[in-house]
């Protein structure tokens, strides 16, 4: 763990806490806590993440970080322990680039098998793929709106898709 950062970092996402300190996602870089009085300490794959490519970072109610991986899909990363779990599989894909928290610490993740909602608990919820109305698996980010609709952002070039037309599985909306 460091002081300070490395000096050149890639930022893909960033997670804001309402104490303050600020956890950030750098690709090869890992994860960084940036304290709410300064300070920065980093988690990498000796320290609790199980892969330094990281895409995304989200936050639930109780603490928890939910990171999004390059390589080894989304961990549930307790920063207190410095410890984290894998979560999700095997829906969530080994490439996150994306995770949005909803309601009552529910998770939706972009992949590259397409957006997977995890309840609080960590269960598959629901699955979303290209037989479920995406245009294709490989989903890069995903978005919430205020009405409850989910947007998707497939690969470069597409235009972004929602829920409407997904087509939701038996049982309606998670």
């Amino acid at each position: 763990l460091a002081d300070e950062p490395p000096d050149a970092l890639y930022v893909t996402g960033i997670a804001p806490l309402a104490s303050g300190e600020v956890w950030v996602a750098a690709e090869e870089g890992g994860l960084i806590r940036v304290g709410a009085s300064g300070g920065c300490t980093q988690y990498t794959t000796g320290s609790g993440l199980l892969d330094p490519f990281v895409y995304s970072v989200a936050h639930d109610s109780h603490g928890m970080l939910y990171v999004g991986q390059g390589r080894h899909g989304l961990l549930r990363f307790d920063p207190a322990a410095g410890q984290g779990a894998p979560v999700g599989e095997p829906y969530v894909g080994r490439h996150v680039y994306d995770v949005e928290m909803a309601a009552g610490d529910q998770k939706w993740v972009a992949s590259e098998t397409g957006v997977t909602v995890l309840s609080a608990g960590d269960q598959v919820l629901a699955h979303f793929d290209d037989t479920a109305g995406l245009p294709g698996p490989v989903v890069l980010d995903v978005a919430l709106g205020q009405d409850g609709t989910a947007w998707a952002v497939p690969r470069p070039g597409r235009l972004p898709h929602h829920t409407d037309g997904w087509g939701w599985p038996p049982g309606g909306r998670p």
